[in-house]
């Protein structure tokens, strides 16, 4: 209703601010309700963000200062030559174990496996300068191993 003292204008601006101020919550038992929102909890909030984003920028983007120099890490792996490797018909010296190192063609062996048959032994072995595995079979003779098959 408009009262005669009021002018339009007034009117108008008071309608619109009321309006768009104004939030309503659905409460089951009452119905809508008008709710009221707390400006200073949102206010706090995106400060708090803002100050967060800010400090981590920061940090991230640090300018280097003139007599500062960047250190240049180098990595240097030891390269170790291996020899020529197993050979059929190569000697396996002794009854190998397992995690025991074996000199093999002047190469050294982890043994990883070892399966015996009778005479038949069935090993998987790790050579120390690259880390290779090889399988391989050997066959006993007198105090030796003679290797039959690499895979």
């Amino acid at each position: 209703m408009i009262e005669r003292g009021q002018e339009l204008e007034n009117l108008v601006a008071n309608s619109f601010t009321k309006m768009f101020k104004r939030d309503f919550v659905l409460e089951p038992m009452i119905g809508f309700s008008e709710s009221k929102r707390s400006v200073r909890k949102g206010l706090l909030l995106s400060i708090g963000i803002s100050l967060i984003a800010l400090i981590a920028i920061i940090n991230l983007f640090k300018p280097f200062e003139a007599g500062q120099t960047i250190t240049k890490r180098t990595f240097t792996q030891k390269i170790q030559h291996c020899g020529a490797g197993l050979v059929i018909g190569s000697e396996v010296p002794g009854n190998p174990k397992i995690n025991a190192s074996l000199n093999i063609n002047n190469d050294e062996y982890k043994v990883l496996s070892l399966r015996r048959f009778g005479g038949l032994t069935q090993m998987k072995l790790q050579r120390k300068c690259d880390r290779k595995i090889v399988s391989i079979d050997s066959w006993r003779v007198k105090d030796f191993q003679r290797i039959s098959k690499i895979y």
